[in-house]
């Protein structure tokens, strides 16, 4: 755990700024400094500056995001580590946030935009508020929050990123070592009927219409060339038909689990055996296989060129905090004291 903490550590600046796309606005902050009700009988983990974060505090921003809480509860995590992980990553925030206010200022007009659009992808207030509640924020505190990474994000933006440049011959080497990582995902092109059961049906009214599957099933085998025809033929029960779909293209990853597991093996041509979901029975028809493919370069040439300045980025604002670290006031106790 601490090798994958560590490897983590070295692209956190991009999982920060990634927020500030607008793409994935976490509804729980990770950085916030904690409410102090434990603080006091807490031992310090790290004095920064002239302030002190306890075990205690790292640890309510470890239950509170989900990630973490999850690592937390593995039998083999190493919860000192993700406390040092987690404190340094808080620590990083602040030190940027400082840095970047210094270094350009606060533009009023961005933050406030950015909050806005930030807000409206959930709803409003009125609906944000619901998310927030449950894990004791509040909006003001995600407000407090997001307006930090918006400050972060605007130095990024106006600053860091306008003096990267990105060569041809980059590009061609790029796409040459990593080109896969831009790859469609597999897909196949089928025709589908759905024979839909409620999720309470019992037993008997689940064999009852699994025995008619089968019947329609067998007649599909035999003339597979009408199997739009039979999708619509056939009255499974309660006066409700099975549904007939016509050909659609699926990715791997889109479809119920239970059914791309049979689809993605089944070869062209094939008609599967019936397959059970959570919502009733599946029978495909494989029209086409769609093999994953990776886009040409002059296709590829404006993502890559967005890829190579989002690493060139990182790297530039790692070697800022390894600046700013190093005049920073930052000690964390030794284990044994945290004991």
């Amino acid at each position: 755990m601490i090798k994958t903490l560590r490897r983590s550590s070295q692209s956190r600046l991009l999982q920060i700024f990634a927020i500030l796309l607008f793409e994935a606005i976490l509804p729980i902050r990770l950085y916030s400094r904690p409410a102090q009700a434990e603080a006091n009988s807490s031992p310090v983990l790290v004095r920064f500056n002239k302030t002190t974060y306890t075990v205690a505090d790292i640890d309510q921003i470890i239950s509170k995001t989900p990630s973490f809480s999850l690592l937390q509860k593995q039998e083999s995590a190493d919860i000192d580590a993700l406390r040092h992980f987690v404190a340094s990553q808080m620590i990083d925030r602040q030190l940027l946030q400082t840095y970047a206010i210094e270094s350009r200022g606060v533009v009023e007009s961005e933050v406030e935009a950015g909050l806005e659009r930030i807000i409206q992808r959930y709803g409003g207030k009125e609906e944000l508020q619901k998310l927030l509640t449950p894990i004791g924020s509040s909006l003001e505190q995600f407000t407090s929050d997001m307006r930090t990474d918006l400050e972060i994000g605007s130095f990024v933006t106006h600053v860091i990123t306008p003096k990267l440049t990105v060569s041809e011959d980059e590009i061609q080497a790029w796409y040459k070592e990593e080109g896969k990582e831009l790859s469609t995902p597999e897909k196949i092109k089928a025709q589908q009927i759905v024979i839909p059961i409620e999720q309470n049906a019992g037993a008997d009214e689940v064999a009852e219409v699994k025995k008619r599957v089968d019947s329609v099933h067998s007649e599909i085998i035999k003339s597979p060339e009408k199997f739009a025809t039979y999708a619509q033929k056939f009255n499974f029960r309660d006066r409700s038909e099975a549904k007939g779909e016509q050909s659609a293209i699926f990715s791997r990853g889109t479809m119920l689990p239970e059914v791309e597991a049979v689809a993605f093996k089944l070869k062209t041509g094939a008609i599967s055996a019936p397959i059970r979901s959570q919502v009733g029975f599946h029978i495909l028809k494989i029209e086409e296989k769609l093999p994953s493919t990776i886009p040409p370069l002059a296709e590829a040439h404006d993502k890559i060129v967005e890829i190579i300045k989002k690493n060139k980025s990182d790297k530039e604002i790692e070697q800022i905090l390894i600046k700013l670290r190093s005049k920073a006031d930052i000690v964390f106790e030794k284990q044994e004291n945290l004991k």
